[in-house]
């Protein structure tokens, strides 16, 4: 193993955040519960029993299909939730991450209500529009940015913020680490807090 170690050091370069960035502030992820009316757990519990059905009786496409749209259905369900915990942080600027595009949507019109000062960044943006809202956020014009994990969870800056909450999950933890290190990075000045 160590031989095989030293062959490839002089190939491949591996650097981890922890050896180089020793000043970095802490990042630190706390798990929020929401809680469910017993309205959207009846709702739930029937979906959960009708794809059951579905898989005991060999169907697989539309089990796929349903899981899809029962979490973006979760994650609309959420939105209300998520404003009302991002609004009650004591600071601004805010990240939220979100993985589907109409839950972003949602999210950004539910925050406008607030205040006007909430910019997005999702899939099918031009460079352009991205540089704008990053600029933006970055310069303190922004209070929140709602980010589609997939088309912002890599390549930023968003160093402004230190808290960030995920209003949903992505299938790839790896992703959302990806995500919550546009904050955690290099210029970040105080602890990262991120809510799950």
């Amino acid at each position: 193993e160590e031989e095989l170690k030293q062959r490839a050091s002089d190939f491949v370069l591996r650097r981890y955040k922890k050896d180089h960035l020793k000043n970095l502030p802490d990042k630190i992820v706390q798990y929020v519960m929401m809680p469910l009316d017993d309205n959207q757990y009846k709702i739930d519990e029937h979906t959960a029993n009708e794809i059951n059905n579905i898989v005991n009786s060999g169907g697989v496409l539309p089990v796929a299909h349903e899981v899809a749209q029962q979490r973006q259905a979760l994650g609309l369900y959420k939105t209300n939730y998520v404003v009302d915990f991002v609004t009650t942080l004591s600071t601004a600027p805010v990240v939220i991450f979100a993985h589907h595009r109409k839950v972003v949507e949602e999210l950004v019109l539910k925050l406008k209500a607030e205040t006007p000062k909430v910019s997005c960044i999702v899939g099918g943006m031009s460079d352009k529009e991205r540089k704008t809202a990053v600029d933006s956020f970055q310069q303190g014009l922004l209070d929140y940015l709602v980010v589609g994990i997939q088309a912002g969870g890599v390549g930023l800056t968003l160093t402004a913020a230190s808290h960030c909450v995920f209003a949903e999950l992505s299938y790839s933890y790896v992703e959302m680490d990806q995500a919550m290190d546009r904050l955690h990075r290099l210029g970040q000045k105080n602890c990262v807090n991120v809510y799950i």
